[in-house]
């Protein structure tokens, strides 16, 4: 254990020679695959916390769907964020979504809290980038994709407000080649039905989804297209996509090469390429929808299930810990009751109530009570394993971004 904190605390290169050296001898903390960290982040106005709240009332966390202009939101829940339309504190949410749990940070668009969202980029192992269809890249949303280039995290981008008439689907997939300088990959495209309602083109599957809005958009239906021009240029648009992804994985390569044709490559073997290729910051999947209409909230959702790394896939500098506990702080709140709110990313091991940590200065604390994070709601747990995000009380010396390794 002294070992540990001697590579811990000590700086230069000696001290990365001696993780990996560590790591090859002691065993790797096995984690739960099923969980993701993600942040979401955009420019002001965007509709982060509109999405957030979409996602939390399809995955059946809340009950009814809240609204930035009505006050009701979950993550937006001080006075003056409920006031003001405006997120200014990031907030942590949990929440199901297809046997997986997401780990959600709703971060603030405006640059004067841009501190929020640094700290918060500490925690998570991908982000949702939202775009808005009419604006597309704007002045924040260049500052929050820095920040994630600097913690080098895989992202998604989310073009929102498709629905109303002056989107422009193109610009914005034209902004993030010239003005972010990365590679989008469409896997949708927007379109109309018989009632002028948005749709999606799904350009994996060459089907069109469609969103009732009798029932908030809970449930949507899979058409397979009928030959047409749309069929063609779908097909198009997926052999550009194959295209563009064998040259960047070996796999979907050897398939193309060797049956010759695009017309045989299965959809699975396109989303493997797609995640290896997201994962790796090759490419950047590119989906859009309406969170206010309430269009495409649920394939997002699987995106991110889909596209994004598991915690196991990231942090291999903390292998050295093996199964014991090692976290990093990325907030501390206070609450009237309860006192200081320490959030920690467990990097490594289990956290359990109880238990004395020591901080990176050396000082020793004990966990009073552990709780599940939604925003200003609190669930307590007993234990918390690695690679999740929990809140921990009773820990009153800490400071952002200390790490945490249990007292031997």
């Amino acid at each position: 254990m002294k070992m540990l904190k001697y590579a811990l605390h000590s700086g230069g290169m000696p001290r990365n020679r001696l993780l990996r050296q560590l790591s090859a001898h002691i065993f790797r903390r096995s984690y739960s695959s099923n969980i993701r960290n993600i942040g979401i982040l955009a420019h002001i106005d965007a509709g982060k916390t509109t999405t957030t709240e979409r996602m939390l009332f399809y995955s059946g966390k809340t009950r009814s769907l809240g609204e930035v202009h009505r006050g009701n939101t979950v993550t937006d829940y001080l006075t003056q964020e409920r006031e003001r339309g405006i997120t200014i504190c990031s907030s942590a949410v949990t929440f199901p979504w297809s046997g997986n749990r997401i780990n959600l940070l709703d971060t603030p668009g405006h640059i004067d809290f841009t501190m929020e969202v640094e700290q918060s980029l500490y925690a998570v192992d991908g982000v949702v980038v939202v775009l808005d269809g009419t604006a597309g890249v704007e002045a924040q949303t260049v500052t929050v994709w820095t920040q994630a280039d600097k913690h080098k995290l895989p992202r998604l981008a989310f073009v929102n407000k498709m629905d109303r008439p002056d989107a422009d689907f193109d610009k914005c997939v034209n902004d993030l080649r010239t003005k972010l300088e990365t590679q989008p990959v469409c896997i949708q495209y927007p379109s109309k039905n018989q009632d002028g309602l948005l749709t999606i083109n799904d350009v994996i599957t060459l089907e069109q989804l469609t969103w009732q809005p009798k029932d908030l958009g809970r449930s949507y239906s899979k058409t397979k297209l009928e030959p047409s021009d749309d069929l063609r240029q779908l097909q198009e648009k997926r052999n550009e996509l194959i295209d563009q992804l064998s040259g960047l994985d070996d796999e979907l390569a050897d398939v193309v090469i060797s049956t010759e044709s695009f017309d045989n490559v299965s959809n699975a073997l396109i989303e493997r390429a797609l995640r290896r290729a997201t994962c790796q910051q090759k490419v950047v999947p590119v989906l859009l929808g309406s969170a206010y209409k309430n269009v495409g909230i649920q394939r997002l959702m699987d995106a991110v299930n889909t596209y994004l790394p598991a915690p196991e896939e990231r942090n291999q500098i903390y292998d050295c810990f093996g199964n014991e506990v090692a976290g990093k702080v990325f907030k501390i709140v206070h609450d009237k009751q309860r006192g200081p709110l320490t959030l920690v990313r467990i990097l490594r091991g289990e956290i359990k109530r109880g238990m004395r940590l020591i901080c990176s200065r050396g000082q020793a604390e004990v966990v009073s009570k552990l709780y599940e994070p939604l925003a200003d709601e609190y669930r307590e747990v007993g234990a918390v394993q690695s690679g999740d995000v929990v809140i921990c009380a009773g820990l009153k010396l800490l400071e952002i971004c200390s790490h945490l390794v249990r007292q031997p």
